[in-house]
């Protein structure tokens, strides 16, 4: 697929979740990095906090003349930005990469299902536990613990969430 464009599902399978990554680089003359590098910044500004935040922001003047920009943005705005910047310097280099995340969503989401009935059954434990203080601590414990680890995967699945409706 080009810029911004997500590949269909093939002979009905579920579409596979891929996080895509572009690399852009353009050809410019010194003195016109800051214009270009403003410009970057100002059609990543104009899509919305919603559809584009900038990562990482750098011009370089020693040894070399240099700038860089990074965003995470939704795929319809890539080629925005991309073209923005195109006005205003000649590009020399466009690549796309792409990484399959259908393994560690899948992976993920199972881990939360297990989690979460774990958690279904130590609570009703500790319905059962009645006036055993001991066994109340264990599972309360154990429950802390479980808790835990359902925040971390489930922070885990917002990331490759996030990774895979936006693209680098």
């Amino acid at each position: 697929p080009g810029l911004g464009e997500k590949p269909a599902a093939q002979d009905g399978a579920a579409p596979r979740q891929l996080a895509y990554e572009h690399s852009v680089s353009f050809d410019a003359e010194p003195e016109r990095l800051p214009a270009i590098h403003a410009t970057g910044l100002a059609a990543c500004r104009e899509a919305g906090a919603a559809a584009c935040t900038l990562l990482e922001s750098r011009i370089d003047s020693e040894p070399e003349a240099e700038a860089a920009l990074k965003f995470r943005a939704r795929a319809q705005v890539i080629p925005r930005l991309v073209a923005a910047m195109g006005n205003k310097a000649e590009l020399a280099h466009q690549s796309t990469s792409a990484e399959d995340l259908s393994g560690p969503i899948a992976d993920t989401a199972r881990r939360l299902t297990m989690l979460q009935n774990y958690r279904d059954r130590l609570e009703d434990m500790r319905n059962r536990a009645g006036n055993d203080i001991d066994a109340l601590i264990k599972v309360n414990h154990e429950l802390a613990e479980v808790q835990s680890q359902l925040e971390a995967a489930d922070g885990m699945r917002a990331e490759l969430t996030q990774r895979v409706e936006t693209e680098t």
